[in-house]
């Protein structure tokens, strides 16, 4: 009879205390989700409002000229212009072009006087490259060339169609109508040696090319505080995996900007230079051999493309990796000298002589580079088009170009 008056009560405290442990799941599951839904909301504020913004870019690579390129490029959707950013942070690439994009790069004011399409588009196929969608099939019929350098490669100042890329594409199948010629521009701005050598073993040994080009060399020899080999090692393991997906969250980015600091936001001058070279003599031509030997073992030619520059101090090395790695070597600063002591002198290409003069006669007075260069080492589209003659001179010394040619 006592245990029959006590269970009510019994009952009670049972269900007091299921009501606390429920209120404290619900407590902890408010925890939980409270700022999964905050950071949430956060994000997608983010992505509405804020778009694109320089914090998306790496804070520990950013130089002057990528960030001008980066900063510098914008769409139209209407009458409203949208920051629509070129280049995209990369875990082993460090940063590479941006997959399926068309944008319109407004270079600054101050550069004006140099010969250079100061709006220019640039409009990347699905693989991030500045080319036309690549069959993944290649026909028997068909001879492929991968270009691979930096932003001279690229065709900073230009549209693509002016590129030697694709003007050797075009002298290829003009010359040889019975072949189907396919060029892939494979530079990007501000890439090392190491950069291309990552780009090449990840992305352009799949596209399974004939032949390829190399032309690095200006970017190897920047300073930084740190080499860019030391960088691709820090990127590697499973914490820099998780560190780079958290990278595709716009809050994470923008967080990462204001607790690192950043360059402009600091009011710290981009052009200070660090140590020592991003890339080394030794480490230059280790990365040569790394994509020559890769190259090699997959039946794909390599060429040495000399870097074009006024102040030649890497076409000697250009020369000497080429013979220690016993490759093609395709000369161009030569030709391009050749080339532009002949239209000043009135002997070659008048109707350019006269354009050029007629805009930039005062930059062409003090330095008649600009004829063939947009500065100190960016082909004009004259440049870019001695430049593909060149190299379509050098191809008879591709043991697999002339197979093709000549019936393998």
């Amino acid at each position: 009879m006592h245990r029959m008056l006590e269970s009510p009560a019994n009952g009670k405290n049972t269900a007091d205390k299921k009501n606390i442990i429920s209120r404290k799941k619900r407590g902890c599951l408010f925890a939980i989700a409270a700022p999964i839904i905050f950071l949430g909301c956060a994000e997608l504020i983010f992505r509405i409002f804020f778009g694109h913004g320089y914090w998306e870019l790496p804070v520990e690579l950013i130089n002057r000229p990528l960030f001008n390129f980066y900063w510098n490029s914008w769409t139209y959707s209407g009458s409203k212009q949208i920051r629509t950013p070129v280049l995209v942070e990369d875990r082993y690439l460090f940063w590479r072009l941006a997959p399926n994009t068309m944008a319109t790069i407004y270079e600054d004011k101050e550069d004006q006087a140099r010969p250079a399409h100061h709006i220019y588009p640039v409009i990347t196929n699905s693989m991030g490259l500045r080319s036309p969608e690549i069959p993944i099939v290649k026909t028997e019929n068909t001879y492929r060339i991968a270009c691979l350098g930096d932003s001279a490669t690229f065709g900073y100042g230009l549209p693509e169609s002016f590129t030697y890329s694709r003007k050797l594409e075009q002298i290829l199948n003009s010359r040889y109508p019975d072949f189907n010629f396919e060029v892939i521009n494979a530079g990007v701005v501000g890439y090392s040696s190491l950069q291309g050598r990552v780009l090449f073993e990840k992305t352009i040994l799949g596209l399974k090319p004939n032949l390829i080009t190399l032309c690095f060399g200006a970017n190897d020899v920047v300073k930084w505080k740190r080499s860019d080999a030391w960088r691709y090692q820090k990127r590697q393991g499973w914490l820099a995996g998780f560190t780079f997906a958290l990278m595709r969250i716009k809050l994470f980015q923008w967080l990462r900007f204001h607790i690192l600091g950043f360059p402009v936001k600091l009011g710290i001058n981009l052009d200070k230079t660090g140590l020592s070279p991003r890339v080394g003599d030794d480490e230059f031509f280790d990365n040569y051999r790394a994509i020559a030997n890769k190259a090699r073992e997959h039946g794909i030619d390599a060429m040495v493309l000399e870097r074009y520059l006024q102040a030649p101090f890497t076409n000697m090395i250009d020369h000497k990796v080429a013979l220690r790695l016993g490759i093609p070597f395709i000369p161009t600063q030569a030709p391009l000298k050749a080339a532009m002591d002949k239209i000043v002198a009135g002997e070659l290409f008048p109707e350019v002589q006269s354009y050029y003069r007629s805009k930039y006669a005062k930059a062409l007075d003090a330095n008649p580079y600009y004829y063939v260069l947009l500065d100190f080492g960016h082909p004009t589209p004259l440049g870019n088009e001695i430049i593909a003659e060149e190299i379509f001179k050098s191809l008879n010394s591709a043991p697999g170009f002339e197979a093709f040619i000549h019936g393998r």
